[in-house]
């Protein structure tokens, strides 16, 4: 039984990175993790990578470049990651196999000028079909609004569906951090305006020392 299991795992892995290897150069994929002295495997899971890294007796150690890097900025810089020698593969990038990558070249659009009025029409209605299915008529959803474009404007898109379609009913904004931030402040002001309930997830000093 543990050996099947092991097996269905074994070929679950290696039918995830072909099907990343196809995807890898889409501006659109997912860009998983790897171990630079064993480049061929991926995860989503960087702790998958973490625990292969300590089953080779390899070193588990924070990369200090990485950590000024999260510390300084609210993202990572380029594919590095907290552990030295773990990286993200790179973006818009072709695997080439044995830890080589090669940049993919991006596909001609044209020289096409269109209507803007009538495209942000088209993505408006895209939006407000793939948001339809989502909520697929419930009464009550919760939307995770940081205050920054993409949630107000899927922020937008539901109370579009609300005053079109009745449905959702209700909305419960969730925020999260210290209640006074720019986000979370940004976030309520939305939320407000569009009569929904607010719900803050506390995020400061002392929560993070609790954890």
């Amino acid at each position: 039984m543990i050996f099947k299991k092991k097996s269905e795992n074994l070929l679950k892995d290696l039918v995830y990175q072909e099907w990343w290897k196809k995807i890898s150069h889409h501006l659109g994929a997912i860009y998983p993790f790897y171990d630079i002295d064993f480049p061929d495997q991926f995860s989503l899971d960087i702790t998958d990578i973490i625990k292969q890294r300590r089953n080779r007796d390899l070193p588990v150690d924070l990369d200090p470049v990485g950590l000024a890097c999260k510390v300084c900025l609210p993202y990572m810089l380029g594919d590095r990651t907290l552990v030295q020698g773990v990286r993200r593969a790179p973006w818009v990038y072709h695997y080439d196999n044995d830890g080589r990558f090669s940049i993919a070249e991006l596909p001609l659009h044209g020289y096409k000028r269109p209507d803007p009025d009538v495209y942000t029409q088209l993505l408006k209605d895209a939006l407000l079909d793939e948001a339809a299915d989502y909520v697929n008529g419930a009464r009550k959803v919760g939307i995770l609004l940081s205050g920054g474009m993409d949630s107000r404007i899927v922020a937008g898109i539901i109370r579009s569906l609300q005053i079109s379609t009745d449905s959702p009913k209700y909305v419960v904004a969730i925020t999260w951090g210290a209640s006074d931030s720019r986000d979370v402040v940004y976030a309520r002001m939305i939320a407000e305006r569009f009569n929904w309930e607010v719900q803050n997830i506390s995020l400061n000093a002392n929560v993070l020392a609790a954890c």
